[in-house]
């Protein structure tokens, strides 16, 4: 839910994720049949988050994207326990905490498909020259950054996100310098609860033409991913942030996408990354004549 009006609820940080956690990682209304939706989401973090209990959103303006609700002005919006269970004009929800919508349009979350979250305390720090950008800035900074510089990184990312109205995160890390740089921000992920894509990625020590770390992405499977790519409580996923055809050879990337398809894990890419690199790799057809897209 995005808002513009200021909400008459007090919250904390911690609260705030909390609770966005409870509304918009169900997907929002995305989907609903008649004036209903549930999907469970249970919690499994070291430290156990808030109880997510029952309220209803108020005298909203819904933008529900059901092609037979459409949009509803006025509307209210019944969640519990993190599942929205109904959607409509006067809902009845004795007992649940009320929050008033007046002035706000609620909608499903928004969707962040490639972030580079370890960064974001980094934010600031870059100018507008070749020599002081994201890239120079990023590259300097990212090899004295430590796993807890990552994790913070991570967690001010996923809270800017959710003030934002995002509510399904993917983490393109590309800045793993060991094992314990991807602990590091797996755990804040279970911390704030929000739904996310963990997608593992290289690093400045990755050498040139080098496959990722997937000794140590087997290791991630195996420890927080276990049976599959999924975490017991649904929020989490595993991928691969790989650097893809117009950073390596195809042959790299024919190894990296058999070791991900095999255990079944989501692969994303750089693609585009400058004009020359794209005339000279062709990097998306080069990937379609390999069988990889």
């Amino acid at each position: 839910m995005t808002a513009k009006a200021t909400n008459p609820l007090t919250l904390s940080r911690r609260r705030l994720l909390a609770s966005a956690a409870a509304v918009g990682t169900v997907g929002m209304m995305g989907g609903l049949s008649g004036a209903a939706f549930a999907q469970s989401a249970g919690r499994s973090a070291g430290r156990p988050l808030p109880a997510q209990g029952e309220f209803i959103v108020k005298n909203a303006y819904l933008i529900t994207m059901d092609p037979q609700l459409g949009e509803i002005a006025n509307g209210d919006i019944h969640v519990r326990n993190g599942a929205i269970v109904a959607v409509g004009r006067n809902l009845s929800a004795p007992g649940a905490r009320v929050v008033k919508g007046d002035t706000m349009i609620a909608c499903p979350g928004f969707i962040e498909t490639h972030w580079h979250m370890w960064g974001a305390v980094a934010r600031n720090m870059s100018g507008h020259t070749q020599d002081s950008g994201y890239y120079y800035v990023s590259r300097l900074l990212g090899q004295f950054f430590t796993p807890e510089d990552n994790a913070r990184g991570v967690r001010l990312a996923l809270a800017e996100g959710v003030n934002s109205g995002i509510t399904t995160f993917n983490n393109w890390s590309h800045n793993l310098l060991a094992p314990e740089y991807a602990d590091a921000e797996l755990a804040v992920h279970r911390e704030v609860g929000a739904r996310a894509r963990f997608s593992y990625g290289y690093s400045r020590k990755t050498a040139p033409n080098s496959t990722l770390p997937l000794k140590d992405v087997e290791r991630v499977q195996k420890q927080y991913f276990p049976g599959g790519t999924i975490s017991s409580d649904g929020m989490l996923t595993l991928g691969i942030a790989s650097r893809g055809p117009e950073n390596n050879s195809l042959e790299i990337c024919q190894e990296e996408w058999k070791f991900a398809r095999d255990r079944k894990i989501a692969i994303t890419t750089h693609m585009g990354t400058d004009a020359e690199r794209v005339k000279k790799r062709q990097g998306i057809q080069t990937l379609a004549k390999a069988g990889l897209l």
